[in-house]
């Protein structure tokens, strides 16, 4: 009989330990179950709410030189908006706001290109 098991003692070790090479077989798994998400994406909401803002943005006609700060802008007021709704524990930022590292622009962005939601190709800085 064969058995397997994982043992970590440690968020650091389990974040960078993959001794047996299982991280890549499993992101490939997840790919093709799951493709365009990952396990930080927990609101479905945000795959609306990202391209609406950056919709919103062009259609202001905002520059490519203005647009990282002024997405920046429209989504701590969508973390304002959201957080005065039934659910504050399901926002993104509801602690932190406009100090947050990392906006659900930058979470989504993958999957909004695998689902064809976003047609830019690039990166979100570019």
């Amino acid at each position: 009989m064969l058995s397997f098991s994982w043992l970590s003692h440690s968020e650091a070790e389990r974040d960078t330990r993959d001794e047996l090479g299982i991280g890549r077989i499993r992101d490939a798994f997840a790919d093709l179950l799951f493709p365009g998400t990952t396990t930080i994406q927990t609101r479905i909401k945000y795959f609306l709410f990202v391209p609406w803002m950056y919709r919103a943005l062009e259609k202001k006609h905002v520059s490519s030189t203005n647009i990282e700060s002024k997405a920046r802008q429209y989504e701590v007021q969508i973390i304002e908006a959201l957080l005065k709704e039934n659910d504050p524990e399901s926002v993104i930022g509801r602690y932190s706001k406009a100090d947050l590292q990392r906006f659900p622009s930058n979470i989504y962005w993958v999957g909004l290109g695998t689902w064809n939601s976003r047609h830019f190709s690039g990166s979100q800085n570019e």
